[in-house]
C-alpha cells in the first residue's frame, strides 16, 4: 500500500496546484529510479495532496490544513485534478486553430504530430481560461465523418510544465473513447491505446493502410471491464501501451488476457517492444500493427 509518510518533507513544499516528483521508495512493482510517484496539491482542494505511482499503478491522499485560507480567497470555481458532476459544462471561448494556439501549446501539438485537420476530426482546441489544451471525451466517436456520441468527460492538458500534467472532469459514469475509422457494424478488428493521441495516430495510420479499426482509449493502464465488454464480438484484439516499465508490459499481458475471457474466439495481438503509438510516424506505425497481427 501507497504510504506517503516518507515524504512529508516534500508534501509541506508542494504549492498549489504544483507536482512534485519523487522516487518511489519500497515500490512493489520494483525500483524506481525515473521519480515515477507524481505528488500533487490540487487547485481545488490545496488542503490536501494526491499521489499516484506510475510505476506500480498505486495512489493515495494526504489532508493537511496548508493554503486554507488561499483556497477560499483565490481558488473558488477553478478545475480540480479529477472532478466528477452529473452535467458536463464545457470551457468557453476556446481557440480551434493551431496557428491562433500560444507558442509552447504548438510545441506541444508539433511535437505529437498533430495536425489542424487531425485536431479538428478529434475536436482538440484550446482553452485560454484555463491555459491548457482541450481534449473531448465522447461515448463513441467516428474520426473521419464526425459524427460522436454524449460528451463524458474532458481533460485539459498542460504544455508548460507548471502543473498537473491533466486536470480532468468526468461523468460518474467512467466510460472509454471509441474512435471508429468505419461502420461500427462491420468492424472485426480491435486496438487499445492508453491515450487520446495515440488513437489518433492509430486512426491516420489505419485510413492510410485501409484498415478499418475500433481503436478504444484505455486513460492509462489499469483493466477496465466496461470497455473489454465492448469487445466479446469483435475478432482480433490488438494491445499497444507505452511499453516504458515492466509493470506497464505486465498490464498489457493482463488487458489481453482478460480481453480473451470476454471474446474466446478473438485473436489476440500483443504491442510490446515500442512505447506509444503517438511516437512513431505513420508508416512506422503501419509496420509495428503489421508485425503484431502476423504474430
Amino acid at each position: 500500500m501507497l504510504s506517503l509518510k516518507p515524504y512529508l518533507s516534500i508534501i509541506k513544499a508542494v504549492e498549489v496546484g504544483e507536482t512534485q516528483r519523487v522516487n518511489h521508495e519500497e515500490c512493489e512493482a520494483g525500483e524506481d529510479t525515473r521519480r515515477r510517484l507524481y505528488i500533487t496539491r490540487p487547485l481545488a482542494d490545496p488542503t490536501k495532496v494526491v499521489a499516484y505511482c506510475h510505476n506500480c499503478q498505486q495512489g493515495t491522499s494526504w489532508r493537511d490544513s496548508k493554503y486554507a485560507s488561499y483556497r477560499d480567497n483565490k481558488h473558488k470555481g477553478t478545475v480540480p485534478l479529477l472532478s466528477e458532476v452529473r452535467e458536463l459544462v464545457v470551457p468557453k471561448n476556446m481557440v480551434y486553430e493551431l496557428s491562433q494556439w500560444p507558442v509552447y501549446a504548438q510545441a506541444w501539438a508539433m511535437k505529437n504530430r498533430l495536425t489542424q485537420g487531425m485536431c479538428n476530426r478529434a475536436h482538440i482546441s484550446f482553452d485560454p481560461s484555463s491555459d491548457r489544451v482541450y481534449l473531448p471525451r465522447y461515448k463513441h466517436l467516428d474520426y473521419y465523418t464526425g459524427v460522436r456520441g454524449d460528451l463524458v468527460g474532458y481533460q485539459l492538458r498542460d504544455t508548460i510544465g507548471k502543473g498537473p500534467k491533466y486536470l480532468t472532469v468526468q461523468r460518474r459514469e467512467e466510460e472509454p473513447l471509441s474512435l471508429l475509422t468505419q461502420c461500427a457494424s462491420q468492424l472485426e478488428c480491435a486496438v487499445i491505446v492508453e491515450d487520446l493521441v495515440s488513437g489518433i495516430h492509430i486512426a491516420e495510420a489505419a485510413k492510410k493502410n485501409n484498415a478499418p479499426l475500433d481503436i478504444h482509449i484505455n486513460y492509462g493502464v489499469k483493466i477496465n471491464n466496461h470497455l473489454l465488454y465492448k469487445l466479446k464480438d469483435t475478432k482480433h484484439i490488438m494491445v499497444w501501451l507505452d511499453n516504458d516499465s515492466a509493470h506497464v508490459i505486465n498490464q498489457a499481458k493482463h488487458i489481453l488476457r482478460t480481453a480473451g475471457l470476454f471474446a474466446p474466439n478473438a485473436s489476440l495481438h500483443l504491442v510490446e517492444n515500442y512505447s506509444d503509438p503517438k511516437h512513431y510516424l505513420i508508416d512506422r506505425i503501419i509496420e509495428i500493427m503489421d508485425e503484431a497481427w502476423i504474430q
